[in-house]
């Protein structure tokens, strides 16, 4: 232990002392933990704390943040994993008291322990709950989500979103300074953020442009897909930008909620059924590094659209109907009536008219999601002097996966919400 930060090292005797143990040691830390393809921003890395006869007490991730400081001048770093500590050490803390003062009887918890934190700079650390030793993992991210999974995971995003919902109608002024700190996007960088890192506006129309380039290259040879994705191009993308840039509109309307925003498969982890080790009675939700306050047809729209097949896609009235059931009795345990302010049909026109919220997302991630080996290396690029926002310093695979996701995604665009959005333009 004694290679280890003296604020990491007072992090683990807090962690011991809560176990009740006077006298422990650690296991060296082990970067094996995670695949080289599910992390982009952090070093992953497991530690056990051991009791005096050697023997497992807890198991622990270590998330670091890069130091890179040609990095941090490009990428939010810091930004990022203060955001993530502030959802561990603030927000879910102050959603389960909120649960608990209500007598809820079973409460969002999908979320992983956090054992502790540091934040100061080029020291940014979080000390969390080691999932694996729980029984939870990965699904396979080349294949898409059965319907078990789906479920599982809209019904937990439902829940998660009514929290927001149901503070904000009872306690409203404790909900605006509960999420004063992650209202925004931080990815955004406008002409008042200007002094931030992140993508700057004339890059990010760059790398819009370039994801769909690449989309229309999978697409070659159907005409009609390519005719869709044109029209979206044509006509989404400022509203897409708009998004990207914080703009009020997704984090100060109605129904915004606290989002988890980073919804394809390696940010979710499931428990299974002993007896069926595919069907899944449990979920986690990690990586809360862009959470912030926005449109929760962001995280359902996103989640959809990465995570399942055609057949899936094409039955998604069933998914938006058990993503609102789950909304509506979970507010209901708060003693809200829901069909008053967030009826069916109105989750269904909203759906139609954010789906790009979805959409936009599998542009920038499907590859990476499908891919067999990392598309990218953010520190790597930027030590070497490379723009990190520029699409041109990924490796492309242009695999029939990754293909046929987007063809099957294009398809059911194009023939269940472009004419919506068409006859609203």
């Amino acid at each position: 232990m004694d290679s280890f930060s003296s604020e990491l090292q007072d992090l683990l005797r807090k962690v011991a002392q809560g176990l009740d143990l006077k006298e422990f040691t650690t296991s060296p830390p082990d970067k094996n933990v995670s695949k080289k393809e599910d992390g982009y921003i952090g070093i992953i890395e497991s530690l056990d704390i051991l009791n005096k006869e050697g023997n497992k007490a807890l198991s622990l991730i270590l998330k670091r943040a890069p130091i890179s400081e040609k990095l941090r001048k490009q990428f939010p770093t810091r930004q990022a994993f203060l955001r993530e500590i502030e959802f561990y050490v603030n927000v879910f803390p102050e959603f389960l008291q909120f649960q608990k003062e209500y007598n809820i009887s079973k409460p969002f918890t999908n979320v992983t322990n956090c054992y502790g934190v540091i934040t100061e700079e080029y020291k940014e650390l979080l000390l969390l709950q080691n999932l694996k030793e729980e029984g939870f993992r990965l699904v396979n991210r080349q294949q898409p989500m059965d319907s078990n999974h789906l479920s599982l995971g809209l019904t937990v995003y439902g829940k998660l979103h009514a929290i927001s919902h149901a503070m904000k109608r009872l306690h409203p002024r404790r909900f605006e300074k509960l999420t004063s700190n992650i209202k925004y996007n931080f990815m955004g960088r406008t002409e008042e953020k200007s002094n931030t890192t992140g993508p700057t506006p004339e890059e990010f129309n760059v790398l819009t442009h370039m994801l769909f380039d690449i989309t229309l290259q999978a697409l070659q040879d159907q005409p009609k897909l390519i005719e869709a994705v044109e029209y979206i191009q044509k006509t989404l993308t400022k509203e897409t930008m708009s998004f990207m840039l914080s703009s009020d509109e997704f984090n100060s309307n109605e129904f915004a909620v606290v989002s988890h925003t980073d919804c394809w498969s390696a940010n979710i982890m499931f428990k299974y059924d002993e007896s069926d080790q595919n069907f899944p009675i449990d979920l986690k939700l990690i990586d809360w590094q862009t959470s912030f306050l926005c449109d929760p047809m962001y995280d359902f729209s996103y989640f959809l659209f990465i995570n399942a097949g055609k057949n899936d896609l094409k039955d998604y009235k069933k998914y938006l109907g058990l993503y609102h059931q789950s909304l509506c009795n979970y507010l209901k345990d708060f003693g809200l009536d829901p069909s008053t302010f967030y009826p069916l049909e109105l989750l269904h026109n909203q759906f139609k008219e954010k789906w790009t919220l979805g959409f936009y997302m599998c542009l920038l991630m499907m590859q990476q999601s499908l891919s067999t080996k990392k598309t990218h290396d953010f520190e790597e690029l930027a030590d070497q002097g490379k723009n990190v926002f520029d699409p041109k310093n990924r490796q492309i695979e242009m695999s029939d996966i990754f293909k046929q996701r987007m063809a099957d995604l294009v398809a059911f665009i194009a023939d269940n919400l472009l004419f919506h959005r068409a006859a609203h333009c």
